[in-house]
């Protein structure tokens, strides 16, 4: 494809993906729907320009694989849904069609076939005209007390109106959590830093530490502690680091979940301030049991049950993936789910792409299942895409900086 129809590309890209990635600006919530629709436009314009495009046997590599491991278990989970309410195990009260899971895969899929490996740079600044749009909306709309109001609220947990302004206006979850991936591959990728990683460092903690989200913080150290470590071993030795940090998340998983249902969790932290967590739990631990008999509630269900019969709470999440995941899919896909992710896929990406980006992976999945304990990002738009995207543009890099040692 010629110069200009590159240029339609990066254009269409960004427009449709700062679309999608604005999920809140102001006072006003962006409906789900835009991004799904997003995903279907862009992957209806992959596939209307794709005989313009050159063959490429990489990219096609690439897109088989974001099919085959990120697509296909997906489906797979949800089929598991329809099939126990087809046995009249579940109920179908619940059920939809779960395009929420599909949406951020194919739209990772589609940035990854136009852009190869830079499609994480169009999806960063994507990233930040979004951020930029929906808090210059709130300057304008609410003053400059968002600021001081937010940085309250968030870290010193007082709701006292400033300037007027009594909304966070700055907790933008899913773009705050996501940040934490760019930074991890960025420094995975780097060997070292120099004046230039300066605007991009900068730009990172804004926007992270802006957003407001502890755990990301908590997270992110963790994971770039990981990063380091993983980094000074042999690279024959990452596959061992991917089994240990398995064991450790699979460990830190199935123990969360026993804790809530055996109801030690609320008596373990006592006096620390779930900001509601515990409410949210014990209500939708009543809709499980911990046994291996229990199938679940189907896929999506937990966000349905808590708007429709516990609207109350004012949540649409439970804010825990992990509990999520155990309520909706039982016992058995429960730990087949953690199986895949922490250790299945981790293979698949050492046997099918390369021990370096697996490394990379190890470093992402540790950040992400920590952040599952408590946060809601499984079914988040933005966090799934670049979770999909990070390993795959890495990897795509690599062969790049290969063909370019080769021409040289």
């Amino acid at each position: 494809m010629n110069s200009i129809g590159k240029k339609v590309d990066i254009v269409v890209f960004i427009i449709s993906m700062t679309l999608a990635f604005s999920t809140k600006i102001s006072d006003f919530s962006m409906p789900q729907e835009v991004s799904r629709v997003v995903s279907i436009v862009l992957l209806f314009y992959c596939l209307a320009t794709s005989a313009m495009r050159q063959k490429d046997k990489e990219i096609n590599s690439m897109i088989k694989f974001v099919i085959f491991f990120y697509l296909l278990p997906a489906i797979a989970i949800h089929l598991y849904s329809l099939v126990m309410i087809g046995l009249g195990q579940m109920s179908s009260e619940f059920i939809n069609s779960n395009f929420s899971a599909y949406a951020p895969i194919i739209a990772a899929g589609c940035g990854i076939y136009l852009f190869r490996e830079k499609a994480l740079k169009y999806s960063f600044l994507s990233i930040i005209i979004a951020w930029l749009i929906a808090v210059l909306v709130a300057l304008i709309h609410n003053g400059v007390g968002i600021f001081p109001f937010a940085i309250s609220q968030a870290y010193f947990n007082e709701y006292t109106p400033i300037l007027g302004v009594d909304k966070n206006y700055l907790e933008l979850h899913d773009i705050a959590l996501s940040m934490g991936l760019f930074g991890i591959y960025y420094v995975y990728k780097k060997n070292r830093f120099t004046r230039r990683d300066i605007p991009v460092i900068v730009v990172f903690f804004v926007i992270s530490l802006m957003g407001m989200k502890r755990i990301a913080v908590f997270g992110f150290v963790v994971a770039i502690g990981i990063t380091v470590l993983i980094k000074k071993i042999k690279k024959k030795n990452y596959l061992k680091a991917g089994i240990i940090n398995g064991l450790v998340m699979s460990t830190l998983s199935s123990s969360f979940v026993y804790l809530v249902f055996s109801g030690k969790f609320n008596a373990l932290l006592s006096g620390v301030n779930m900001m509601g967590r515990n409410y949210y739990y014990d209500v939708i631990k009543s809709y499980g049991e911990l046994t291996p008999s229990f199938v679940g509630t189907g896929r999506n269900s937990v966000s349905m049950i808590l708007t429709r019969y516990h609207s109350y709470l004012n949540v649409g999440g439970v804010h825990s993936d992990i509990l999520k995941m155990y309520v909706e899919n039982g016992f058995i896909m429960f730990f087949v789910w953690l199986a895949y992710y922490l250790f299945t896929l981790p293979v698949m990406i050492y046997r099918k792409l390369n021990i370096e980006t697996l490394g990379m992976y190890v470093c992402i999945i540790a950040y992400t299942f920590i952040i599952y304990l408590t946060d809601n990002v499984e079914n988040y738009y933005i966090y799934q895409m670049i979770f999909v995207s990070v390993p795959c543009c890495y990897f795509l890099g690599l062969l790049a900086e290969k063909r370019l040692k080769k021409e040289q």
